[in-house]
């Protein structure tokens, strides 16, 4: 196996990080999840699941056929 150059990965990791946030942006208007700044992060943001989200979620895991 050949090394390779970080910076490849790097990209891939920036792009992750801003799908991630446009994802808890949607849920969040979803009222899925809230997100609140981090006090001891000033750049990240907290997300929790809201009550209609671990509805979902468990709704979701019982149709997969997994136990909540």
């Amino acid at each position: 196996r050949r090394a390779q150059y970080l910076s490849p990965w790097s990209v891939n990791i920036f792009q992750i990080i801003a799908i991630l946030g446009t994802m808890s942006e949607l849920l969040e208007h979803k009222g899925l999840v809230e997100r609140h700044p981090d006090p001891s992060d000033g750049r990240a943001r907290l997300v929790h699941l809201t009550k209609s989200g671990r509805a979902r979620h468990t709704q979701l895991r019982k149709e997969l056929g997994r136990s909540p």
